[in-house]
């Protein structure tokens, strides 16, 4: 079929001009060396420009400024192979309408063989509605996670209170004995160290219980990927936790983590996933008549490290383990979960190149997060 010049475009062909006048996406033709031969109304629909101002008219007319000038390579390598490829594979690619505003684009390239030459067709797709539906949706969905974050803290608020609450009244024991033994000439320089230093002690477990709340309720999807102590990252779950095991009399243990060992992520987050497993065993096991444990264990390999939750509760039956990732599904009583936990927590170890998994330790529900210890396997966005 011939692809006409700016010269003799009356001529093309009735069948062939309908096709391209019908086309959703906009349509450009140009020559080897970037002149525009041929566009269709969609073409002046989405760049604002009328059909003669574009023929003859360099390609780089509706490329961004900024990318202007290195354009004209990029087009001389795809004439050199000459075979049909999208444009910009990974990348982010605009265009720019007549007005200077620039809008995102998908770009298909295809060669065409013709009489006058070798002709470049650019089958160019706005897709400002489509980046606008992802944000909305990706905006959707951090509310989500921040409200699935809010509520396991929630969950754990009066076990944080009474953690904080046992050390100021230790605190304000030791105070009020110094000051007593102070009034009554008693406050020898041994007992005012020794009583301090216990004040001391005492205050700096609040300020670790404060860090470790602060640190995990923060907001941290934005945070970059970089090493972080799996020790610590625990240590910071289990410092909210311990107190509202212990007045539920439920043994929580953690096995002997390498304080070298580091891992790539973004630390919020993956310390939320290790809350998310640490509050979901916690409710497997509180309402048990028999021995209740929950057990924290880290196994290091060559590439990935694997964190494995463990508890002593009945376990999740077998007709819904293949469910119990689902959004939305959930065994726990109305108002008690949303069911987004597991599914947003496997979601974002997907998205540091891992997985979370369900499986059996010894009989006993096992929930066990794997994270690639290599950056380069990671898949964040």
């Amino acid at each position: 079929m011939k692809i006409p010049d700016t010269t003799d475009r009356g001529k093309v062909d009735d069948g062939f001009r309908s096709l391209l006048e019908a086309a959703p996406d906009a349509i450009v033709v140009a020559t080897s060396d970037g002149k525009i031969v041929v566009v269709n109304v969609q073409t002046e629909k989405i760049f604002g420009y009328r059909r003669e101002e574009l023929l003859g008219k360099e390609i780089e007319l509706l490329v961004p400024e900024r990318f202007r000038q290195a354009h004209p390579e990029h087009r001389k390598s795809f004439s050199k192979e000459g075979r049909l490829r999208p444009m910009g594979v990974g990348l982010e690619l605009f265009g720019r309408r007549k007005d200077g505003s620039e809008f995102p684009v998908e770009i298909s390239l295809s060669p065409m063989k013709t009489e006058q030459g070798m002709l470049i067709c650019s089958i160019i797709r706005d897709v400002s509605p489509r980046k606008a539906l992802e944000a909305q949706l990706e905006a959707s969905r951090m509310q989500i996670v921040s409200s699935a974050r809010l509520s396991a803290l929630g969950m754990m608020a009066g076990g944080i209170a009474h953690e904080i609450n046992n050390p100021l009244g230790i605190i304000h024991a030791y105070a009020s004995d110094l000051r007593e033994m102070a009034s009554e000439d008693k406050a020898s320089a041994e007992v005012v160290e020794r009583t301090s230093a216990r004040i001391v002690a005492t205050a700096e477990r609040i300020e670790s219980i404060v860090k470790s709340l602060r640190h995990i309720a923060r907001e941290g999807d934005a945070d970059p990927i970089q090493p972080a102590s799996l020790r610590e990252l625990i240590e910071h779950v289990l410092e909210l936790s311990r107190e509202r095991f212990r007045m539920h009399s439920i043994l929580l243990s953690c096995s002997p983590i390498d304080p070298d060992l580091q891992v790539p992520c973004r630390e919020v987050q993956i310390a939320q996933v290790v809350m998310n497993l640490v509050q979901n065993a916690f409710d497997a096991v509180v309402e048990t008549s028999s021995e209740k444990w929950i057990e924290v264990q880290v196994h290091a390999g060559t590439e990935f490290v694997v964190v494995s939750v463990i508890d002593s509760g009945a376990g999740v039956p077998v007709e819904i383990r293949d469910r119990i990732m689902e959004p939305f599904f959930t065994t726990k009583p109305v108002g008690k979960g949303m069911g987004l936990g597991l599914s947003l927590a496997r979601s974002i170890a997907r998205q540091h190149g891992g997985d979370l998994t369900l499986a059996e330790h010894q009989g006993h529900t096992c929930f066990s997060l794997a994270l690639p210890l290599r950056k380069e396997n990671l898949v964040c966005d």
